[in-house]
């Protein structure tokens, strides 16, 4: 039973629900993905006082679909989506060892 975050989703028959836990799911055929959310790493970069362009002007983070095409499964399917934070060269150092903890999400 997989019990890593707090909450799951859960599509079946392409309905979505949740799940706090997966163990009343089958998993012999079952497709599984992790979304991983850049937020988290924007706390860290604000915490260690480096400076993020889209937070100055009060938009969202730049996102970008990409033309490389995910692997399908059943009706998941698309481009990559990859997100960017702009940030001055000064700051890439101190960015790349803030986010160095993160190497395992």
């Amino acid at each position: 039973c997989r019990t890593d975050v707090q909450c799951y989703r859960v599509f079946k028959n392409s309905e979505r629900g949740t799940a706090s836990t997966l163990v009343d799911y089958a998993w012999d055929d079952m497709v599984t993905f992790y979304l991983g959310c850049s937020f988290g790493l924007e706390h860290v970069l604000v915490s260690r006082g480096i400076p993020l362009r889209h937070r100055e002007q009060g938009t969202n983070v730049p996102m970008f679909k990409t033309g490389v095409s995910v692997y399908p499964s059943g009706v998941f399917r698309g481009k990559l989506v990859v997100s960017m934070r702009p940030m001055p060269e000064s700051h890439l150092a101190a960015s790349v060892a803030a986010s160095r903890p993160l190497s395992h999400a």
